[in-house]
């Protein structure tokens, strides 16, 4: 059984192992980050009250069950959980796409070329990622400026 999606979510791995059925394998960081990267130019944040945006390996029949109309309720009924999948990534594009750009640079590289490598990846990422969801809104409380001394 081979994962052939990524599905992005606020999630910690021990939540998503519940929502999941015990599986809490999670994107390595430096391609999370990328695919984090392209999902903020979706309107997706990084992180959002100190929980980052991780990836997790499903398959087909397993995105389509936690992308489901019915998941939106039945799985916080069931765990307890929130549940907003925020985005979806095809894995095998993902791994193409790597390859491609990876087979235009070497292993060392300075700083420069690092950083239209880093460009370059995210740019080839953009067709592999799904935005599902927007990101919860989370209101600001108003600043407590001028109150007294006495708090009043």
């Amino acid at each position: 059984m081979s994962s052939k999606y990524y599905i992005g979510t606020r999630l910690t791995r021990s939540e998503m192992a519940m929502v999941n059925g015990g599986n809490n394998l999670k994107l390595n960081s430096s391609m999370s980050n990328t695919l984090a990267s392209v999902a903020m130019h979706m309107g997706i944040k990084k992180t959002q009250l100190g929980k980052p945006l991780n990836f997790y390996p499903v398959t087909e029949s397993e995105l389509r069950y936690l992308t489901a109309e019915t998941s939106k309720s039945m799985i916080p009924l069931r765990h307890g959980l929130e549940w907003r999948p925020l985005i979806t990534v095809d894995a095998d594009l993902m791994t193409e796409a790597l390859q491609t750009v990876n087979q235009k640079y070497s292993q060392k590289m300075d700083r420069v070329t690092h950083k239209k490598y880093l460009s370059e990846l995210m740019e080839a990422m953009v067709p592999c990622v799904c935005k599902l969801n927007e990101d919860k809104i989370i209101e600001r409380k108003a600043s407590k400026k001028g109150r007294s001394f006495y708090g009043i």
